[in-house]
């Protein structure tokens, strides 16, 4: 059509608006929202105009019938969004080469194979390149690779295949030694821009790809599945489509990967969840070909709150989230009592101080018949921080601070993923636990340069007092990164503190180190070690998922290895955070300790520990005091390796 002079663009209405809808999800599977009505007007409008179309219906006509294959091709472009950035979710790639890989070259012979399913502008495919390339050469080349990059947005795809950026934006994400090695960085009228070097591009090859096409013609098996951030636009049903065709184009024990903005989008059979959006496939070597995957029954989750306002905040969390169902609300557990019989929860969240009965007051007694795993979501108020650390101390799994607006998406997740977690876990309290007995006392002389490091996260509020009650005094200086949200620490070392007959406190910035002494980090913050034995308290930045974090602490004691008798320990938690750190402490020769399987509430960090080799031991909890103790009497140097070693 020729444009017939009009200077505005038609209106769109909410029903041409459905009618975008509906084209879009049957060409692509992306589902819009009225949301985003605005966005589509604004992006279609400018093409709708230059093509010379009059109104919407002729527009969307041509389109929805595929008058012309670069309009349909265009219409998909215009509606996907492709913000990204280099290692965006850098955890990512940091368990592909610390655990990943390593178990990899150790099991397999072939070459490595990995898909970046929604790869957009490239940003992913070319940090995946690096990441492997990397690994590669300092394992002096004993794997090879290939990686598969696809988009449904054929623009971007272009873009990704120049492999062409603005210098600054790469030299935000890249160290300097990854710019000069793998791109070229224009002159004259390139100024400002950086290309990929081609002799890197070999391993590489990019491929135009609809995921909710019925098939995909892809005739490999993959090692790793990258499929972040994408899945948000699609509803329930493509995303059990996409997930379980993919599950049959991954290789045993390869990994699915989903980015942090889907929570964990799906919950299917014959996988197992790492943390971090990261699912491993199980070894299916039993499993029939082409068998799909079954999605299993949804995580059915009770909430038990007096507020109405925080009932429906947590309905509409689970409720958005395909592995959950909500099957009970309650304003009090009185009246949680004889309901919670009728609808059989798995997992209970409570709030602490509601009317007829507390929280506390349901953990002694009521939830005792029940043993269901309880996630505490209470407020931010420093009062209620040791009701919170009672609840812990009760049983109740983890403790979850309650969502304000500014951090909904951030504490969302949070309880999504430990509501996910605690489903699988097996309830633990202190009863289920064997005593531990006070370890034999140290000198002064052994305790002289020595320091203990501890790591931990849920179930860490029990399992750190079961190790302290191995310690007598005295004993060397030991710090502690719980994870822990702010205000709830400092309640945390006082109820410790009044538990054992040596301190036990809350770390200031600032503060030597002393003997017999236990050194809690902030919630909120990260503790380090700095010079003079001193401790260092900062604010979180970076991309460190957790503050404190376990790594960020064990990698700052790697400077005091060659002077100081040093020996760690990554207890019960979910997800990986430690288990570098700890691999960093064993490779300068610190005694490491791992927690084992049966006594952790979640066998999530001391297991990617113990895979990434980096425990000299894996102990039940209560021989870990007594085994660190020892560790640090029969060695008379700074180095524990000869120990570690009998």
């Amino acid at each position: 059509m020729l444009k017939d002079g009009k200077s505005t663009l038609p209106t769109l209405s909410d029903l041409d608006f459905q009618k975008i809808k509906g084209v879009l999800y049957d060409l692509s599977g992306i589902e819009l929202d009225l949301s985003q009505k605005i966005m589509v007007q604004s992006r279609l409008g400018s093409e709708l105009w230059r093509l010379g179309y009059n109104d919407w219906a002729q527009f969307i006509s041509d389109i929805k019938y595929k008058k012309s294959p670069n309009l349909t091709q265009s219409f998909i472009n215009l509606l996907t969004t492709n913000k990204t950035h280099f290692f965006r979710e850098k955890k990512h790639f940091e368990y592909i080469t610390g655990v990943f890989l390593q178990n990899f070259i150790k099991t397999s012979k072939r070459k490595l194979t990995v898909w970046s399913a929604a790869t957009s502008m490239g940003h992913e495919a070319y940090s995946l390149l690096m990441t492997l390339n990397d690994c590669r050469d300092q394992l002096q080349g004993s794997f090879d690779y290939r990686i598969l990059a696809t988009d449904i947005d054929t623009q971007v795809l272009e873009v990704a295949q120049k492999g062409i950026y603005p210098l600054p934006e790469l030299k935000k994400s890249l160290s300097p030694t990854q710019l000069s090695k793998y791109w070229h960085q224009g002159v004259g009228k390139n100024i400002g821009l950086a290309r990929i070097k081609q002799e890197f591009l070999k391993n590489m090859k990019f491929r135009h790809l609809n995921l909710n096409q019925n098939t995909w013609d892809i005739p490999l098996q993959f090692d790793i599945i990258m499929i972040r951030n994408v899945l948000i636009y699609f509803d329930k049903r493509s995303i059990d489509q996409i997930i379980n065709k993919m599950s049959l184009l991954l290789n045993p024990n390869g990994l699915l990967i989903f980015g942090y903005s889907e929570g964990v989008p799906v919950n299917i059979d014959g996988f197992n969840y790492l943390g971090t959006s990261i699912y491993q496939k199980e070894n299916d070597a039993h499993r029939k070909e082409n068998v799909p995957y079954k999605k299993k029954s949804p995580v059915r989750v009770a909430i038990i709150d007096d507020s109405p306002t925080i009932q429906k905040l947590l309905h509409k969390i689970f409720s958005d989230d395909p592995r959950f169902e909500v099957v009970g609300q309650f304003s009090n557990p009185v009246d949680a009592i004889d309901g919670l019989r009728d609808v059989k929860a798995d997992v209970l969240t409570l709030d602490i101080d509601m009317p007829k009965m507390s929280g506390i007051e349901f953990l002694f007694g009521p939830w005792n018949l029940l043993k269901i795993p309880v996630i505490m979501v209470t407020s931010h108020s420093t009062t209620e921080g040791g009701k919170a650390i009672q609840a812990l101390d009760l049983g109740a799994f983890d403790c979850i601070t309650k969502p304000k607006f500014d951090d909904l998406k951030e504490v969302s997740d949070r309880i999504l993923e430990t509501t996910w977690v605690a489903s699988q876990s097996t309830v633990i309290t202190k009863k289920n636990l064997p005593e531990v007995s006070p370890t034999a006392v140290l000198t002064d002389a052994e305790c002289d340069h020595s320091l203990i490091a501890i790591g931990s996260s849920t179930g860490g509020t029990i399992a750190l007092q079961n190790l302290l009650a191995g310690f007598s005094k005295p004993f060397p200086p030991l710090l502690i990164a719980q994870h822990i949200p702010a205000h709830f620490s400092k309640a945390f070392a006082d109820h410790l503190d009044s538990k054992f007959p040596f301190q036990i406190k809350e770390a200031q910035s600032g503060e030597r180190l002393k003997k017999s002494t236990v050194y809690i980090a902030p919630g909120g913050q990260q503790m380090t070690l700095g010079p003079g034995l001193c401790i260092i308290l900062s604010e979180n930045t970076g991309n460190l998922l957790h503050s404190p974090s376990v790594d960020l602490l064990f990698d700052s004691l790697l400077p005091y290895t060659k002077k100081m008798k040093i020996v760690a320990a990554l207890l019960t938690g979910m997800g990986q955070d430690g288990a570098q750190g700890l691999l960093n402490l064993k490779n300068k020769g610190v005694f490491t300790v791992a927690q084992d399987k049966q006594t952790s509430v979640v066998f999530g960090m001391p297991r990617v520990a113990i895979q990434m080799g980096a425990a000299h031991k894996v102990l039940p909890l209560n021989k870990i005091s007594k085994e660190l103790i020892c560790a640090i009497r029969n060695s008379p140097h700074g180095r524990l390796k000869d120990f570690a070693e009998k």
